[in-house]
């Protein structure tokens, strides 16, 4: 935040106002504040109040504590708990918000290692950056000496792509000892579905690496992984289970989602590594089949079915012609 106030001249504290300015209720909140776009905070600010009347924009938000996301009233208030020792804390969807594990000084956290926690908006993307120099360099960006990774997600995949890579260490001043600079844990809010398996540039991790939790936010868990700060990487996450899939347009290329609900299929996203089909028939929303009301063992090499549409489907758009006294 502070690079950006620097560069682009963006504030670090920002009322709501700020990230809503069409949202006119935002102009009299005084009594919360943001950091940058990503982080929400509605301190209580009564003596002995253990909930806090808070105002949630127009947006994807998320409990800090838990990951769960808060459902939105019509008029977007909404009183949250906040019992003595919790600060209500809350992510913004569409934000990448790096973290650092702390410690008690400045010095021992900046050796620690890093963290990303992705927060999905409605459509299902997240961005964001980090940037980091040895912090007492004069004029780091003018003469190069500082790091720059910017983050993207969508299609359920996380990418970085280090736009600047000068330091990739931090050394201790008080020990002298060096550390490098690395990525060990993740999470993601807003996932939508069940995680089938999650990928790190390509190789799966191996389940015990990560969990899926009731509020639907994904932890990939400190210690099976250290990804430098430099190294560009990608994390894809399948959602479901790609064998039961059954691809809607099979043999047809660069199908598109419009094209797909057009066909009466449903468009789900994967990560490309996946090599699942993204426009697939969901019979949990579409029934698309004939029936037949007969059954029973074959009593020749051929055998007469009547095939029928189901009742739910009568007045639907037909993507084929039935059969006419199929033989099987």
């Amino acid at each position: 935040l502070l690079y950006r106030a620097h560069h682009h001249g963006d504030t670090v504290v920002r009322p709501l106002m700020n990230n809503f300015p069409a949202d006119k209720t935002t102009w009299d909140i005084d009594e919360q504040m943001q950091w940058g776009s990503g982080v929400m905070f509605s301190p209580v600010l009564e003596e002995g109040a253990t909930t806090k009347r808070t105002y949630f924009p127009e947006a994807r938000w998320y409990n800090y504590d838990n990951g769960f996301e808060m459902s939105r009233s019509a008029d977007g208030w909404a009183n949250v708990a906040a019992p003595l020792d919790v600060i209500p804390i809350y992510f913004q969807g569409g934000s990448v918000v790096p973290v650092q594990v702390p410690a008690q000084t400045t010095m021992d956290s900046r050796v620690n290692p890093l963290g990303l926690i992705v927060n999905l908006d409605k459509d299902g993307k997240a961005s964001g950056d980090l940037y980091w120099d040895s912090g007492n360099s004069i004029d780091p960006i003018n003469t190069g000496e500082y790091t720059l990774v910017e983050f993207e997600f969508h299609h359920n995949q996380l990418q970085s792509s280090v736009k600047m890579g000068e330091i990739d260490t931090e050394t201790h001043e008080n020990y002298g000892t060096e550390h490098p600079l690395q990525f060990t844990h993740f999470e993601f809010n807003g996932i939508d579905g069940s995680v089938s398996d999650v990928l790190i540039n390509g190789d799966v991790l191996e389940k015990s690496a990560w969990k899926q939790e009731e509020s639907n936010r994904l932890v990939i868990n400190d210690g099976f992984f250290k990804l430098s700060i430099i190294q560009q990487f990608d994390i894809s996450i399948v959602v479901g289970d790609v064998n039961d899939r059954i691809d809607c347009t099979p043999g047809l290329e660069n199908i598109g989602a419009s094209e797909c609900a057009a066909k009466g299929c449903t468009w789900s996203e994967l990560p490309t590594t996946s090599g699942a089909p993204w426009c697939i028939h969901d019979s949990s929303k579409t029934n698309h089949g004939y029936t037949s009301p007969t059954s029973g063992t074959m009593s020749g090499p051929t055998e007469s079915f009547t095939l029928s549409r189901p009742a739910e489907l009568s007045s639907a758009r037909k993507f084929s012609e039935p059969v006419a006294d199929p033989q099987v």
